[in-house]
């Protein structure tokens, strides 16, 4: 997650274009690991105590660039740093995890943070309303999400701050 400043600059803008400070029930963040299911006879308290393994510092993200991915607007993310966490996560979730979508995992990983979905291109934003150009994530968390597609919940399961 962004830096509180941060998130609440991405919330108020999502409410200026498209009414709602929540993109597929989720506040503003940066995934590192895209949907998974867990495999037959895993529970959650597994997945938590891999997780507790699973750290590293605060990120800073630089010279970052709004552009589309389909119907999102999103902020891309550069920090060669993510690819490695990404990585290691994937690592970690192996042996417990089943990835919803691996086709978009490893060297196809694309860190952004969602700004909003426009799936009729209807949207123009001022782009110039966010400085994005240094964003500093500074909170891990886990959540579960409707697995549908219409991704109408998101609960927290477990989140901490990162040094």
């Amino acid at each position: 997650m962004p830096e509180a400043r941060f998130g609440k600059k991405i919330c108020k803008w999502r409410m200026d274009f498209i009414g709602s400070k929540l993109v597929d029930s989720l506040p503003p963040h940066l995934t590192v690991k895209r949907r998974f299911l867990l495999k037959q006879n895993i529970s959650i308290d597994t997945l938590k105590k891999v997780l507790d393994g699973f750290s590293f510092p605060k990120i800073i993200a630089k010279n970052n660039k709004i552009e589309r991915l389909g119907e999102a607007v999103v902020i891309r993310i550069q920090n060669i740093k993510l690819k490695k966490y990404h990585k290691k996560l994937q690592g970690l979730l192996k042996n417990i995890a089943i990835s919803k979508n691996p086709e978009y995992e490893d060297d196809c990983f694309a860190a952004h943070l969602t700004l909003f979905r426009d799936p009729k291109n209807k949207l123009s934003p001022n782009w110039n309303s966010i400085d994005i150009n240094k964003i500093v994530f500074n909170k891990i968390c886990l959540y579960e999400i409707d697995p549908s597609s219409k991704r109408c919940f998101a609960y927290k399961i477990k989140c901490r701050y990162l040094k």
